[in-house]
């Protein structure tokens, strides 16, 4: 039997416009059962296609900070690609776990905007040829403890800082 906080957590969920991870087949269809454990309840105003990529993204870019490598309050974090699906994710979450520093690469000024607007402490080009010079400076030469995807990040890392690498196509670390 469920306690009592359990019931009325459950009793939150039915009839209201849901996300559930599924344990099992139906990913796709319009209904599904799912443990209210794995369902959170969604605000009537989203639409269902801008939900449909928060799990995905949403779960590498907090897979990458805690299982992959485990972020700790106060370290630093380079996030690439900080205006995309799991990069802006990536920022937030890494500020949620309490990065003292979040750097952000991007390749435009208003998406090094966007990144800075959800959390992200500075955002650098990645097409400048001396991004990892920028990255340095921002820690006083230190580096940062966490970082991914590209060849120059191993310039940018801290003394026994992490390299994380997710998702990554073919670029110059791959010839």
């Amino acid at each position: 039997m469920c306690s009592r906080p359990a019931r009325k957590a459950i009793r939150s969920l039915i009839g209201n416009k849901v996300m559930a991870l599924l344990t099992h087949a139906g990913g796709y269809a319009q209904f599904a059962t799912a443990p209210s454990k794995l369902a959170i309840p969604l605000p009537s105003s989203v639409s269902d296609a801008e939900m449909a990529a928060l799990p995905t993204q949403g779960l590498t870019a907090y897979f990458t900070l805690t299982a992959s490598t485990e972020l700790r309050p106060g370290e630093s974090v380079l996030v690439h690609g900080g205006s995309g699906g799991v990069g802006s994710v990536a920022i937030q979450t890494a500020r949620l776990l309490g990065a003292g520093l979040i750097i952000a690469t991007a390749s435009t000024e208003e998406k090094r905007a966007l990144a800075r607007g959800i959390g992200a402490d500075t955002a650098i080009s990645y097409d400048s040829p001396d991004w990892p010079e920028e990255v340095l400076k921002c820690t006083n030469g230190r580096g940062v403890d966490v970082g991914d995807i590209f060849e120059q990040n191993f310039e940018c890392l801290a003394p026994f800082g992490r390299h994380i690498i997710y998702g990554s196509t073919p670029g110059t670390c791959w010839k």
